[in-house]
């Protein structure tokens, strides 16, 4: 079974395709604001990998999100076109998800921050043990000062201390400058359609043995908060109206 991944809501452009039980390709790049020009040359170079057709999928995953909200468009749009166009299976992730992931053999809380702009991050927590996946997040969205909180409050009340992931920590290491809280790299920064393939796979081949195509399943993206043009124009029409 031949399966796409699309990941897009952070600043990094990610692809990856899976067959027969592992990634034969996988490509991502950091695009800030350049994902609609990135992904399709992304898409390309991954079949070309691969030594495959994308006409032959025979499903599709993506990330939802919360997110930069034009690159998850694009991603979102993309896996829908190609999922609806092939007739085959779609599902989807949070991308919050798709971070804490490769952390889930830690018996640690794991805390996940991105960088949502206007000074905020994305977060939501993740509780693994070694015989179960947490199970989907909550994602929320809040000030890093808020969020460094939440994760001195999960450090104090585990004696191991709590595991922090994702680009905020790059974007604002001080909120988790703390006894108890550890930092992970940059290798984990933003979430990746390797992840992602590798958590949908047994769900996508369910689907496609059932026959479920796209249109069958409604996939959304997730937001916690409204997009930049919405609140630049209230933020306008605030100004104006109080002028």
């Amino acid at each position: 079974m031949l399966i796409l991944g699309i990941e897009t809501s952070t600043n990094s452009v990610s692809c990856a395709l899976w067959r027969d039980g592992s990634v034969v390709a996988d490509v991502s790049a950091l695009q800030p604001r350049r994902h609609a020009e990135a992904l399709a040359p992304a898409l390309r170079s991954a079949a070309t990998t691969a030594g495959v057709a994308l006409g032959q999928l025979d499903g599709v995953a993506v990330g939802l999100g919360p997110g930069l909200f034009t690159g998850l468009r694009v991603g979102m749009a993309t896996a829908k076109a190609m999922a609806f166009a092939l007739g085959v299976p779609l599902v989807g992730r949070c991308s919050l998800d798709l971070v804490a992931h490769p952390l889930r053999s830690n018996r640690r809380p794991v805390l996940v921050a991105l960088d949502a702009r206007r000074g905020e991050l994305f977060w939501s927590v993740h509780r693994f043990d070694l015989d179960d996946d947490a199970g989907p997040s909550m994602p929320r969205v809040g000030p890093p000062d808020e969020v460094g909180r939440i994760a001195r409050e999960l450090a104090a009340a585990d004696p191991r201390g709590v595991l922090v992931v994702g680009d905020g920590v790059l974007r604002v290491p001080e909120a988790f400058s703390a006894e108890g809280i550890e930092c992970v790299g940059a290798a984990l920064a933003h979430p990746q359609a390797r992840v992602l393939v590798e958590m949908t796979h047994a769900e996508l081949a369910a689907r496609r043995a059932e026959g479920t195509d796209a249109v069958a399943v409604r996939v959304d993206p997730i937001y916690v908060r409204d997009p930049d043009a919405v609140a630049n124009w209230r933020e306008r029409d605030r100004v104006v109206g109080g002028a």
